[in-house]
């Protein structure tokens, strides 16, 4: 039989084994199959009798189970006795009231498989009312992340500290505080500096002001006598012109 022509109604546990031992090569590949062989196994283990189709193993076998999750392992096990023996199967309601995490997180998981293989299998032997189904899944949910989010306790950025849980702001009062005064301690210190250096740099004019004409005025500006740096002095000594005479 050639691979093309393998369908799902021909795969068993025996041709998962056998697809699982076999070598690809480019462009065609194989996934990990060992969980499903597990589950394939598991199925077979059940159904000692036979009473399940090619296509309902195969369906079984591909479920979406955690099988690092024990209490999700068992909720699959007890749907497929009840599927295998015909009985209908019921979905147990959430308590969505409940505070416990793990409690409400493995009900969601295990709602979300029954969902899946009632999708899977039409309906068959599922008993349920799909919209209390919902509902309930919904309130559950909701509940989970109200649990989830009280959990996560805010704290100051700056300190660490845990803050109150309606805190507006990640950060604490007394950090709060201290960076207020501090920026202000800094910004004084530069406003001092600033005023003291206007002190010791004097006044200054515009050129053509009154206050410009007064200055030059005081400091004998344009006259020998000048007392500023900042003005040109004008040499006494007297040039020498020709030759003295005898």
């Amino acid at each position: 039989m050639l691979l093309n022509q393998i369908t799902y109604q021909d795969l068993s546990f025996q041709s998962l084994r056998l697809f699982n031992t076999m070598t690809f090569t480019k462009p065609f590949y194989c996934v990990d199959l060992r969980e499903m062989i597990e589950l394939a196994e598991t199925v077979e283990d059940i159904d000692y009798e036979g009473k399940l189709s090619t296509s309902e193993i195969f369906g079984f076998s591909c479920a979406p189970v955690n099988l690092g999750l024990m209490e999700h392992v068992q909720y699959f096990v007890w749907i497929l006795k009840k599927f295998v023996v015909g009985e209908p199967i019921k979905n147990e309601p959430i308590n969505h009231l409940s505070n416990e995490i793990d409690y409400l997180e493995t009900s969601i998981k295990c709602v979300e498989l029954f969902q899946w293989l009632a999708r899977h299998f039409s309906n068959k032997n599922f008993d349920f009312l799909e919209a209390e189904l919902l509902e309930n899944k919904l309130k559950a949910i909701d509940k989970l992340n109200t649990l989830l989010s009280d959990k996560i306790t805010p704290t100051c950025s700056s300190c660490g500290c845990k803050l109150p849980d309606k805190s507006k702001f990640p950060i604490c009062d007394e950090c709060f505080k201290h960076r207020r005064f501090g920026r202000k301690n800094v910004y004084g210190r530069e406003n001092n500096q600033d005023r003291n250096g206007d002190k010791n740099k004097g006044d200054i004019y515009p050129v053509g002001s009154e206050g410009h004409k007064n200055f030059r005025s005081k400091d004998g500006a344009g006259s020998g006598n000048s007392g500023g740096s900042n003005h040109k002095r004008f040499s006494k000594k007297r040039k020498f012109q020709g030759k003295p005479k005898k």
